[in-house]
């Protein structure tokens, strides 16, 4: 267990010392705001275009949140080829399945404890356009962003460290990443009839933030607690995927 733990806190550290990292975090924590200047421009009284306007602060947030998570996930598995430290690790003594999951550890805390300060912001920010939340309200949009924030970002993140291992670079993770991200933004925002479609997360994101009625290839509307189940069983699959490559591959380029 202290060999995890060190695992994690290294992992930590990592993220803090990267400039990606406070990159990331700042156009989290400024993309609320953006929105709000958007509609700002196009009403004084936010409640006559939308019916629950928390639904624009989270869904705004957690989609950022997953192209953050991606980036950042691309970053931290994609150096230890790119910066030739993977062996070193390795040869520490360090698990290939608890250095996997050391990273996701760290890459999921730190972009869900953003998005959870970056919806306080954007509930702040509403105000500018007459939304008034009170405190359950907020309190609720704060948990709602946080859980989604780590479901959704679970499927990046094992996307993008697939993406990393097999190409052995940090570039070959952010376009596997990017590349799921924006087909499945394109597929869900459109709702486009695609074989599995019904499994990405922008698509589960929109059927449990209440975005859209029904599922994008169903006339059967998918359930909160089934786009959950979904989320989980996508982002472990994928995780464990690239845990498996990890296990099996070298780590030299």
């Amino acid at each position: 267990m202290s060999t995890w733990l060190h695992l994690v806190d290294a992992e930590f550290f990592k993220l803090k010392r990267l400039v990606v990292t406070r990159a990331v975090a700042l156009a989290i924590l400024l993309g609320p705001a953006v929105i709000v200047g958007a509609l700002r421009l196009a009403t004084t009284d936010v409640n006559t275009i939308v019916e629950d306007p928390g639904d624009i602060v989270l869904v705004s947030v957690v989609l950022l949140a997953g192209v953050g998570v991606l980036v950042l996930a691309a970053s931290v598995f994609g150096q230890e080829y790119d910066l030739g430290t993977g062996r070193v690790l390795l040869m520490s003594g360090a698990p290939r399945f608890g250095v996997i999951v050391a990273k996701t550890a760290a890459l999921l805390v730190v972009v869900a404890c953003v998005g959870v300060a970056a919806s306080g912001l954007g509930a702040l920010a509403m105000r500018a356009v007459a939304w008034e939340p009170s405190l359950a309200e907020v309190a609720v949009l704060l948990a709602r962003a946080g859980g989604l924030v780590l479901l959704v970002g679970l499927s990046y993140v094992g996307a993008a460290a697939i993406g990393a291992i097999l190409g052995r670079s940090t570039s070959a993770g952010t376009l596997t990443g990017l590349g799921l991200f924006l087909g499945d933004f394109l597929l869900g925002t459109t709702r486009t009839q695609f074989p599995l479609s019904e499994w990405l997360p922008v698509s589960n994101l929109f059927t449990m933030a209440g975005v859209f009625e029904s599922a994008i290839v169903d006339a059967q509307p998918l359930s909160p607690g089934g786009s959950m189940l979904r989320l989980l069983s996508l982002g472990t699959g994928l995780l464990l995927g690239s845990a498996l490559l990890f296990h099996r591959q070298d780590v030299t380029r």
